[in-house]
């Protein structure tokens, strides 16, 4: 999975300073890493409930200042000075929510990548709804034997 193969599915726009608030979004690089199995453009896949302008901004500019606990931020703050930010890209989309079926091949991928949520999805009686960013998250993990680089925790 690369940007490309997901461009097309959903309405993402390239992030330019918007303010819009509960989105999921992607880092791009502007080149594709190797993967276990491939390789992909796609460096990051993330959702948050705040405003895109801010989550853009913890997470590329913050670095191990003072106050700041989010491990994820600090980081990508320096990774990104690493890879220099202009070769990346953060495109995001309004979409949060993907609902599926239990015939969904997903729910299959879920019982390796996420037990948790799978465990969530075949006990619930209730059509399910999983986030846009896990189904992105374990499609790319699917394809590629592990997540993007980027989240990956230590």
């Amino acid at each position: 999975m690369d940007f490309k193969t997901i461009q097309n599915q959903r309405q993402w726009a390239q992030y330019d300073g918007q303010s819009i608030a509960n989105v999921t979004y992607v880092y791009v690089l502007n080149r594709q890493v190797s993967r276990l199995f491939g390789s992909s453009d796609i460096l990051y896949i993330g959702k948050t409930l705040q405003t895109m302008s801010r989550r853009f901004r913890q997470e590329t500019t913050v670095n191990n200042t003072l106050g700041n606990t989010q491990h994820t931020n600090i980081r990508l703050t320096h990774l990104f000075g690493h890879l220099n930010l202009a070769n990346v890209i953060c495109y995001f989309t309004a979409q949060t929510d993907c609902p599926f079926q239990n015939a969904d091949p997903i729910l299959q991928h879920l019982q390796v990548w996420d037990k948790r949520c799978y465990r969530r999805c075949v006990t619930s009686g209730n059509p399910v709804v999983i986030s846009l960013e896990k189904r992105l998250l374990v499609t790319y993990a699917v394809d590629h034997g592990e997540v993007p680089p980027l989240n990956n925790r230590m």
